[in-house]
């Protein structure tokens, strides 16, 4: 019902580009997606995207020659051991159709939830009068949760770790060569958007590779954007 309703086929912001029942966001999902892979988007966008197929064999490529090096050589962390490389994580096999439409970096997404839990749709019947279309991000709490206090507390850790913004920037940037715009919901994610949008404006495609790097100052160049 929310993707074929007026509101997500006929959005009332032309930026939006991509419109679905619920946008979620890491770190509560795996990659930027609709759940149940839902989606109504516009040809605009939808042109810029590798193709489905090409796309799956992309991020394996990617996958094995680029981010496992890194992985090795502490660029890049997982989680733990259950996260590191699963399918699910990377866009292997069939996951790769759910990480497709949301890895783009010029995705502009709306969506017509006001529950931000989507176990809420998975035991209640939809219905059009409960739908409130709005460009993402509605309000703070759409993000979903917290980063774990491990890495919360920890930016050489969390600017480093996979599933958060550092590694689908470094995503957008090998599949699409390019950054999402200074406009773009992405920066205005509480787990690191704004240093994330600071770090781009210093260094562009540069910018994950710089803050990965074994020589940068996480912890202090961290704390000094976050309090500018």
């Amino acid at each position: 019902d929310a993707v074929t309703s007026e509101m997500c086929l006929k959005p009332k912001d032309d930026a939006c580009n991509v419109c679905g029942l619920l946008f979620s966001t890491p770190p509560r999902m795996f990659t930027f997606l609709m759940p149940g892979n839902f989606f109504a988007a516009s040809c605009e966008y939808v042109n810029k995207l590798i193709a489905p197929i090409p796309f799956q064999k992309r991020l394996r490529e990617l996958s094995d020659k680029e981010l496992k090096p890194l992985v090795n050589a502490g660029n890049f962390v997982f989680r733990d051991k259950k996260e590191a490389f699963k399918d699910w994580v990377m866009g292997y096999n069939r996951y790769s159709a759910e990480h497709w439409i949301g890895n783009h970096p010029d995705l502009q997404p709306c969506d017509l939830s006001v529950q931000t839990d989507y176990w809420y749709w998975q035991n209640h019947k939809p219905s059009l009068d409960e739908f409130v279309w709005s460009m993402f991000p509605r309000n703070a709490s759409v993000w979903g949760e917290e980063p774990s206090p491990k890495l919360k507390n920890n930016p050489d850790l969390r600017l480093r770790h996979y599933s958060t913004l550092a590694g689908h920037l470094w995503k957008f940037m090998h599949l699409y060569n390019a950054t999402p715009p200074e406009t773009s919901f992405f920066y205005l994610s509480p787990n690191d958007g704004l240093f994330w949008k600071e770090m781009v404006r210093r260094h562009g495609l540069k910018a994950v590779e710089v803050v990965t790097a074994p020589d940068f100052d996480r912890n202090g160049t961290f704390f000094q954007i976050s309090s500018e």
